[in-house]
């Protein structure tokens, strides 16, 4: 009973991250022209980018119901060509969540495929998140709290008639700089769900204060490790073995 409830939650989240995925597109396509004057690329076409994200939609939209994953991977080609276009911070997010859920498939059934999934997205984050890490331990801006002052500092005055205070902005940006550090530790299975829970509460924040799809597209993707429960080196391992 518990594992057939774990799946129908991962199958949920799934569904979930491939219907946002497909929302993140759809404003791309309501605002394309608006994405190529501020991105300053030459477009192939209007029209040929419409209709890679038509296909896009298209191959998206039958993942959600066929466990063959070439559909997923069919996505995440038309995902690649746009990408090609423009892209920015979300779209980094996206595009891996997109090649995360290709390899891990709409089943239920454990394989090498899945394992090497589980492996990739553990493997991106740990880089991106240290990465991202340095970069802020190294920034002197970041540290003094400065950036989050700029950033909070209008939203909380609007919410709450007060402005921030420079001690609680500084301990905010020290804070994300150990939270991003602390990503190494999702490799081990008895601190992963507290991590991944400490991951989605900073995004959310960041969801309803800054770039929501930035903010949302973390949090489909840390679920996602909150609800992993294998071991992405040994399983990866034994299909390699097995095969």
């Amino acid at each position: 009973m518990r594992r057939r409830n774990s799946l129908n939650v991962q199958r949920l989240l799934f569904i979930l991250s491939v219907v946002f995925i497909i929302i993140f597109h759809f404003e791309k396509l309501l605002n394309i022209k608006t994405y190529y004057l501020y991105f300053s690329t030459t477009p192939f076409s209007y029209q040929v980018s419409r209709l890679l994200l038509y296909g896009l939609f298209l191959t998206l939209g039958i993942s959600m119901f066929s466990e063959k994953r070439i559909f997923l991977f069919l996505g995440l080609v038309l995902s690649s060509i746009l990408n090609l276009q423009f892209n920015y911070g979300a779209d980094v997010f996206i595009f891996n969540l997109t090649l995360f859920l290709a390899f891990i498939g709409n089943s239920s059934k454990d394989d090498f495929l899945k394992s090497c999934g589980y492996l990739l997205m553990l493997s991106h984050l740990t880089v991106i998140y240290i990465y991202n890490g340095v970069n802020k331990l190294t920034d002197s801006i970041w540290l003094n709290g400065k950036v989050i002052e700029f950033y909070l500092t209008p939203k909380i005055g609007f919410l709450q008639g007060v402005e921030l205070d420079v001690g609680i902005a500084r301990f905010i940006s020290l804070s994300v700089v150990v939270l991003q550090f602390s990503i190494l530790l999702i490799w081990f299975k008895k601190c992963r769900k507290l991590i991944a829970i400490l991951f989605i509460l900073k995004h959310s924040f960041i969801a309803f204060f800054l770039h929501p799809f930035f903010g949302v597209v973390c949090v489909l993707t840390h679920f996602h490790v909150y609800f992993y429960k294998g071991n992405a080196f040994k399983d990866t391992l034994k299909g390699l073995e097995k095969s």
